[in-house]
């Protein structure tokens, strides 16, 4: 019998759940023993009819470790068969609870989403797309969205912010804070090289930090560390093939890159990535730029700013510029903006399809980037409360945090303890609980999730 011939059973009366009459395909996974990614990946799974992947996926009690993975099972059971599964993979998404989704996933699922409609127009499948996109990118797009209640057993994502703070006498220290707790823990183990104007991001569930100079003799280097939350402990990694400071780190689909900063020599455009294994040579940017940012979005990498000390050593510009490039499908960064940034010393963070740009100017000017349009957007300005100066930012689910530097307060910049949220959508600027010790000027943060499955 063809799929598209079959009825679908209706649902059962049974309060409190979304149980169906047609459990076949339940009872088959609770009697493998086999893990939900383990059961999606059975050929069971993969044959199964359209009416029984929907029954399935809309279970409350799926032991799945994120909302995301009952997605990949869906795309994966429409990738076996797309031609004649397009129907049943629309009608199905509604048993996806897309604002369950974290937003460190979202970029996975919409480059999947857009992959299955990439070759069709039936059924306005690019127009659901669209929509779906829109609510992700930006939380002002007001959109019906499929249900939000948290299934159960579900596991429980939390989430750190890591601060590497400066240099000090006694050696350079990480501080976390437990965003859902609103907590902050000092880590007594130090790092093995105290230094400055290093990279630093999060990548393999760990803190990772690359190159930069010592802080005492200032020599300049091409070693990398990492810290592992579940160990506790400080490990050293294979070296970048070139050394560099005031580079700038940054993850995307599995690897981490180490783009532009300064030699001996002068500013670099180079890049390199670290494959799990070793570094390679990577694609260089249009631009020479050192203390440039660097963050990822989508399937994209975004450089920002940054000094180019021209050749002859004694004038140094600031690029009011972005480019950005896509590892995936081409060959060249590309830039696409030269006007926009304001002075030096900004912090840029990106979430849900959204670049921000902080600045250290008096006004604390925030600028929004749009990925998929490539153009600023002037009417979304907002501003933080008290100005910042050589702080740290970091961002998901549409927050952005905002931790150590230089506060202006009465008339002068102070070294601050502070940590704040920043709502960009809305404006609002919230004091959360202050660091354990001082983070100092040109800080690094980092955010981290973790899955806690329940027992």
């Amino acid at each position: 019998m063809a799929e598209s011939d079959y009825e679908p059973p209706c649902k059962s009366a049974k309060p409190g759940g979304s149980r169906n009459i047609d459990e076949s395909l339940y009872q088959a996974y609770r009697q493998s023993g086999m893990s939900f990614r383990e059961f999606y990946e059975d050929r069971q799974f993969l044959t199964a009819l359209s009416h029984e992947i929907k029954c399935f996926l809309k279970r409350d009690d799926l032991l799945a470790d994120t909302e995301e993975d009952i997605y990949f099972a869906l795309d994966r059971w429409y990738q076996e068969h797309p031609t004649t599964r397009l129907d049943g993979y629309i009608d199905a998404l509604d048993a996806i609870r897309f604002a369950l989704i974290s937003s460190n996933k979202v970029d996975k699922v919409l480059t999947s989403m857009a992959m299955n409609g990439m070759d069709c127009t039936r059924r306005g499948l690019w127009q659901s797309i669209d929509l779906y996109h829109k609510k992700f990118a930006r939380q002002r797009v007001v959109l019906p969205m499929a249900n939000t209640t948290p299934r159960t057993p579900r596991a429980n994502l939390k989430k750190y912010l890591y601060v590497l703070g400066a240099p000090r006498d006694d050696g350079q220290f990480l501080q976390c804070y437990d965003i859902n707790s609103n907590t902050w823990t000092f880590i007594e183990e130090k790092i093995y090289i105290s230094r400055t104007d290093a990279g630093v991001a999060a990548f393999n569930g760990c803190v990772w930090v690359a190159g930069g100079r010592t802080a005492i003799e200032r020599k300049i280097l091409d070693s990398v560390c990492s810290y592992d939350p579940k160990t506790q402990m400080w490990s050293d990694e294979e070296p970048m093939n070139q050394k560099r400071y005031g580079c700038a780190l940054a993850a995307l689909d599995g690897k981490l890159y180490a783009v532009g900063g300064r030699n001996e020599i002068g500013a670099l455009k180079t890049s390199e990535y670290y494959d799990g294994s070793e570094w390679k040579e990577g694609i260089s940017m249009k631009e020479p730029r050192e203390h440039l940012e660097l963050v990822s979005e989508i399937d994209i990498l975004f450089a920002a700013g940054g000094l180019d000390t021209k050749s002859d050593y004694n004038f140094t510009a600031y690029l009011k510029s972005v480019e950005y490039y896509r590892p995936m499908l081409e060959s060249s960064w590309t830039i696409v903006n030269k006007k926009m940034l304001p002075r030096e010393g900004g912090r840029l963070v990106a979430t849900q399809g959204i670049l921000y740009f902080m600045g250290w100017d008096i006004g604390s000017t925030v600028f929004e980037y749009q990925t998929f349009s490539h153009v600023w957007c002037s009417a979304a300005r907002r501003s933080l409360r008290v100005p910042r100066e050589k702080f740290a930012a970091a961002a998901t689910e549409g927050m952005i945090y905002l931790v150590g530097g230089s506060m202006l307060r009465t008339g002068e910049w102070k070294e601050t303890k502070s940590l704040q949220s920043f709502n960009p959508v809305t404006g609002e600027t919230k004091d959360l609980a202050d660091t354990v010790k001082p983070a100092g000027a040109h800080v690094r943060a980092v955010i981290i999730e973790r899955t806690i499955l329940p027992e």
